[in-house]
């Protein structure tokens, strides 16, 4: 057979339908191998609200799985969220990248960001990471501030209307991270359909979303929109927290609603806590 040949062939081969490019499945179940690995991390995180030291349940699926190809070094991780009542108080990454100097390395990063309006103690099994012992993540400060929503329809009577109200009201941000000098300054991009929805009686949130923007699939930005009670009945609020070391920035039509400078690493008592360097695994867990 010739090499003509042999391109001929291979180019019928791809072009057959539902034929999968090469190493497709490979990834496909790699990826799905470290996506539990993830989630049997989330599980060793305990969390509790406020000077009560009220538990927190954590979720029993992530509530995102992404990927992040703009970064250099194959960025994949699983978001998840520990609740209160059913509000999200606390939501966590527990993320990887390749090993720049040994691409059949993968380092293991945690990021947790709180939600609260109240403070975080964490508990977890001691480990090491490249800056040395990991201390546990105590956030002695709210983790969001939440405002009325200037503007804001009233808010509709059915579930469903209220899902379509909420996705229209978090159309209206727009949000940007100022990133590495490779990648500049970009607009991230809104996922339609909230991380999740949710209620909570103990809290006074009658409906509540939790959205992101997003670099690829990679969460940045989380704007959550809550109905709440007011002395002027029910109104809409937002809040947004940053979910990455980055600067960010939220504006809403013309007017800035919200930015934050690059965040500090390692700091156990902020509302952002990014551990780098926790784990070293093997790429395909050998």
């Amino acid at each position: 057979m010739t090499i003509f040949q042999l391109v001929v062939l291979m180019g019928q081969v791809l072009a057959q339908p539902g034929a999968a490019a090469p190493d497709a499945s490979a990834q496909k179940d790699s990826f799905k191998r470290w996506v539990e690995y993830y989630s049997e991390q989330a599980v060793k995180y305990e969390f509790s609200l406020g000077k009560e030291q009220r538990r927190l349940e954590l979720q029993a699926k992530p509530v995102l799985q992404y990927s992040n190809p703009v970064r250099p070094t194959d960025q994949h991780g699983a978001v998840y969220v520990w609740t209160l009542d059913g509000r999200p108080e606390v939501i966590g990454s527990i993320w990887s990248n390749e090993d720049p100097k040994d691409t059949s390395v993968r380092v293991v990063m945690n990021e947790f960001q709180s939600l609260s309006l109240d403070s975080i103690v964490s508990r977890h099994p001691q480990r090491r990471g490249s800056k040395g012992q990991i201390p546990d993540w105590n956030s002695s400060a709210p983790g969001i501030k939440l405002q009325i929503l200037p503007d804001a329809a009233a808010a509709e009577k059915s579930a469903p209307a209220r899902l379509s109200q909420m996705r229209r009201l978090a159309a209206e941000f727009s949000a940007q991270i100022t990133s590495s000098e490779i990648e500049s300054e970009s607009k991230l991009r809104l996922l339609t359909s909230p991380l999740m929805r949710y209620a909570s009686k103990s809290a006074k949130v009658s409906d509540g979303g939790l959205f992101a923007f997003v670099q690829a699939t990679d969460p940045e930005l989380l704007l959550l929109l809550e109905l709440r009670e007011t002395t002027d009945g029910p109104r809409w609020h937002y809040a947004a927290a940053r979910f990455t070391n980055r600067p960010l920035l939220l504006t809403r039509g013309e007017r800035k609603l919200w930015e934050c400078e690059r965040g500090e690493d390692y700091v156990a008592h902020n509302p952002y806590f990014l551990y780098l360097g926790v784990a070293r695994r093997s790429s395909t867990f050998e």
